[in-house]
């Protein structure tokens, strides 16, 4: 994110689908971050929170949360300066993309002011995933036989303006399949 060279002091973000809070340990090696995690998956949850108690208490916290609860996080959370869901949309595409819409089209609607940045794997093409000798074949090959879709770059940057959002900057590693956005 080239914005976050500048952030002012206490810059709050709200990761959804935290797991083990890695990624917010990687934002909070930034001493202006504040970060705020929330699952609904209580066994993460109590990885999560073991992992914070040899943390610094005062700059991650964790909580139980449904990232579909929308109206509740913004009124728990107005503060909150950017929303992060690092691999966390496609795992509910089962039944298609129009559920992820009117997920994010919610989040746009509540959280007016705050960024979301995504991250999600895209599908790479068959030939592709024979050239790289990585564990991107076998990621692909796992989700489609757990009905968790990855969807080709074009589908996610669709379901994006879909939902109302602006993609404001964006990142692809094609050698993974994974892709960066910062919506707003």
């Amino acid at each position: 994110i080239r914005e976050i060279h500048s952030l002012p002091a206490d810059y709050v973000v709200l990761d959804l689908g935290c797991g083990d809070l890695e990624f917010l340990f990687l934002l909070c090696e930034r001493p202006e971050i504040t970060g705020i995690g929330i699952d609904k998956d209580e066994d993460a949850l109590v990885v999560a929170r073991k992992r914070l108690e040899k943390y610094p208490p005062g700059r991650i916290s964790v909580q139980h949360g449904d990232m579909f609860e929308v109206e509740q996080l913004a009124k728990a959370f107005p503060d909150v300066d950017a929303i992060t869901a690092i691999d966390v949309f496609h795992e509910y595409l089962y039944e298609g993309t129009q559920p992820v819409v009117e997920l994010l089209r919610n989040y746009k609607e509540h959280f007016q002011r705050t960024h979301l940045v995504v991250a999600e794997f895209f599908k790479l093409p068959r030939v592709w995933l024979r050239r790289i000798p990585t564990t991107a074949l076998e990621h692909h090959l796992f989700h489609s036989l757990t009905n968790q879709i990855i969807l080709p770059i074009a589908e996610w940057v669709s379901v994006f303006e879909q939902s109302g959002y602006q993609i404001v900057e964006k990142k692809l590693v094609h050698g993974i399949g994974h892709g960066y956005f910062v919506l707003k």
